[in-house]
């Protein structure tokens, strides 16, 4: 049988065929590095003890490293300077259907069968510490306080994840907690609905790598607020509103 050109590995690993293969590898970010802090005492072991060291060692060995962002080559080159002849940026591709207008039965579901407002401010993303759902919570709660009038609620979607109990646990303090919506699943074909009825798509994560939903939300023709940190400020161009997710 003949041997392959080219293996892909899609995620950092410690698997290799054979010296005589070529091997690429995509590196989606590190905010494990940068951001320790945002991960369970079980995952920093795993990516600060074991992936860390598999990456300085195997990295030399490959013949190409695959980099999500401009912003995860520069992370990978600092960390692993020795790499930089072969890292590539190759960025990732948005689905069609989010650049489709939503059908109208669609937009009918979301209000019928998953109960958000008509109009909203959304965030979409796994409820962690990293994401910074906290500051939505005290950016909305200082809104509605200011702005009696304000009419578009606030929608976070995504799973739950590390922490989210602290989260809900802040929530359920608000005096406006009833105008705050979490949704933790919706089908992938009611997505671009999701993003299309938001007035404004809201993203102040601390660090990504790529971060997809901004690029769901842009291809949906939503007007984005985002962090002007990691990648998110070389995705969005002069495209969105760019601001601190510290303050």
């Amino acid at each position: 049988a003949n041997a392959p050109d080219w293996l892909w590995i899609p995620n950092p690993n410690f698997f290799r065929v054979s010296q005589k293969i070529k091997t690429a590898v995509t590196i989606h970010d590190l905010s494990f590095i940068h951001f320790p802090e945002f991960f369970s005492a079980k995952t920093r072991l795993w990516y600060l003890s074991y992936v860390k060291s598999m990456l300085k060692k195997q990295l030399n060995d490959l013949d190409l490293i695959i980099a999500v962002s401009e912003n995860t080559r520069r992370d990978v080159i600092d960390l692993y300077p020795e790499t930089a002849s072969k890292v590539r940026v190759v960025y990732p591709g948005v689905e069609e259907i989010f650049f489709n207008r939503a059908k109208d039965e669609d937009l009918k579901i979301l209000h019928q069968k998953y109960k958000l407002p008509g109009k909203y401010l959304l965030s979409v993303g796994t409820l962690e510490p990293r994401k910074n759902h906290m500051l939505l919570l005290r950016m909305y709660e200082e809104l509605v306080a200011r702005h009696k009038e304000w009419d578009l609620d606030l929608v976070i979607a995504g799973p739950y994840g590390w922490k989210a109990k602290n989260l809900f646990t802040y929530w359920r303090r608000l005096s406006c907690y009833a105008r705050i919506h979490f949704l933790p699943f919706l089908p992938r074909e009611l997505q671009p609905a999701l993003y299309q009825q938001a007035s404004l798509f809201l993203y102040p994560s601390f660090y990504e790598g790529f971060g997809f939903p901004v690029v769901e939300a842009m291809a949906s023709r939503t007007p984005c607020l985002v962090a002007n940190v990691s990648s998110l400020p070389e995705l969005v161009g002069d495209s969105a509103v760019l601001l601190s997710p510290w303050n």
